[in-house]
């Protein structure tokens, strides 16, 4: 959504519109996290990021069409013609304020307060990734909460977590020092913000597509950092000891 190109970002908006209709066929409301992205890609064009007023125009757009698309699609492909909307009423029962009517609600507070008690009787270590937690009734998809993470390593495995994700923003910060802004980057604080915006749904770094998105991100990062040093750096002809140091190079004659 950060590219330059206006063709190319009303593309990566109708792919994020098919994206999230499967994803909401599936009937899992928090998929919709996903439009948390647009929040860390608002900025100016130089920056290689959207102004507000392109965020507010993507987003209307979107939404508009999930509202058209989604019924659309979901009587092909979804036997219960109420599945949908019956979903949705629970979601807005809980914005409203009647949060215990929602079942999926009520399974992930049970996860909440189960993960809370694990992590207090285990603060230091944690239970361990093998430990086998005793499922309450009202848990009916595993336990889908943050509390897993601090209740399986405690307050060590965390500050390791923790550095590790802080180094990822450190590097990240850097090459963008070094380099300049890149849609790459602007990719990385789009992901960045969906991940704060997941937090409270679920543990994400333990999703087997998180080190592999993250491995991805890096790739793009440091291919667009290439290019942009290719674009500003020349090494002359002559150079036939290939020497890259800073003394033999040169900026690109304009």
């Amino acid at each position: 959504m950060g590219l330059p190109s206006s063709a190319r970002r009303w593309t990566w908006a109708a792919t994020s519109v098919i994206i999230l209709v499967a994803m909401l066929m599936t009937g899992s409301r928090t998929n919709l996290v996903l439009l948390a992205a647009f929040a860390g890609v608002v900025g100016s064009a130089h920056n290689c990021r959207l102004s507000p007023r392109k965020i507010l125009g993507l987003l209307a757009g979107v939404g508009l069409t999930i509202l058209v698309v989604t019924p659309v699609v979901a009587q092909f492909f979804v036997s219960d013609p109420t599945f949908l909307e019956g979903r949705l009423n629970e979601a807005l029962t809980v914005v409203v304020g009647d949060a215990n009517a929602d079942g999926s609600y009520e399974a992930r507070r049970a996860a909440y307060d189960l993960t809370a008690e694990a992590f207090i009787n285990h603060i230091a270590f944690g239970t361990g990734p093998g430990y086998l937690y005793t499922l309450p009734p009202a848990t009916t998809f595993g336990l889908d909460a943050p509390g897993i993470v601090p209740a399986k390593f405690g307050l060590i495995g965390i500050v390791i977590i923790g550095s590790f994700l802080a180094s990822v923003a450190i590097t990240v910060k850097k090459i963008r020092r070094s380099c300049g802004p890149s849609p790459g980057i602007t990719s990385a604080c789009g992901w960045t913000a969906v991940l704060i915006t997941l937090i409270p749904f679920g543990p994400w770094i333990e999703d087997k597509g998180f080190a592999v998105a993250l491995t991805i991100l890096f790739g793009i990062i440091i291919a667009d950092s290439r290019r942009e040093i290719a674009e500003h750096v020349y090494i002359h002809p002559n150079d036939t000891d290939r020497d890259t140091s800073a003394a033999a190079r040169s900026v690109r004659p304009s």
